[in-house]
């Protein structure tokens, strides 16, 4: 995705035809025409807020805060934070692997809501990103190819390198109402 993504067009059609091509370098320089045309020719940005996703991630917060001891906050507050200071010094801390959960979780729930999307919404500027990418970029039998693997490719790997990064406490996220 990242090779392609920055490919010229060129690059991309003379591989199917040429066996001296090699598809997993750049045969000519790269370009950024592709990212140029997914955020200035189409409503991507918008396409990432779907409405989904917000209450349940709410409710999945809600229950994980619910599992922490008030005590903490109680004893923070006896040591000398205000409210406000031992939600931020002590609670926040506890709560990034709630926290994690549900960003992943929503960024998971975003990219799949495909088939919701695709058949309740109708105006292009409502749709999600997994409908108004093809919708946008795939036009009868003409596919923009650079721009429809820069929407997937800024579309997973922020997701990858969260999940990546923050796997440990993704699980823990999800089993801390198990341990009790």
């Amino acid at each position: 995705m990242l090779i392609t993504t920055f490919k010229q067009n060129a690059d991309l059609y003379l591989g199917a035809s040429n066996t001296a091509h090699n598809p997993f370098i750049f045969n000519r320089p790269p370009t950024i025409e592709h990212l140029q045309i997914l955020f200035d020719n189409t409503l991507y940005l918008t396409w990432l807020y779907p409405t989904f996703t917000v209450p349940f991630c709410t409710w999945l917060l809600m229950g994980f805060l619910k599992t922490l001891p008030k005590e903490i906050e109680e004893s923070a507050m006896v040591d000398g934070c205000s409210r406000v200071g031992a939600i931020t010094r002590v609670v926040l801390p506890l709560a990034v692997p709630g926290l994690l959960t549900v960003v992943i979780f929503a960024l998971t729930l975003t990219i799949q809501e495909f088939v919701y999307s695709l058949t309740f919404i109708s105006s292009v500027g409502r749709m999600t990103v997994s409908v108004g990418v093809p919708v946008a970029l795939i036009r009868g039998d003409v596919y923009y190819w650079g721009s429809l693997v820069a929407a997937c490719l800024i579309t997973s790997v922020p997701l990858a390198i969260l999940y990546n990064f923050f796997l440990d406490r993704f699980i823990a996220g999800f089993t801390v109402g198990a341990i009790k």
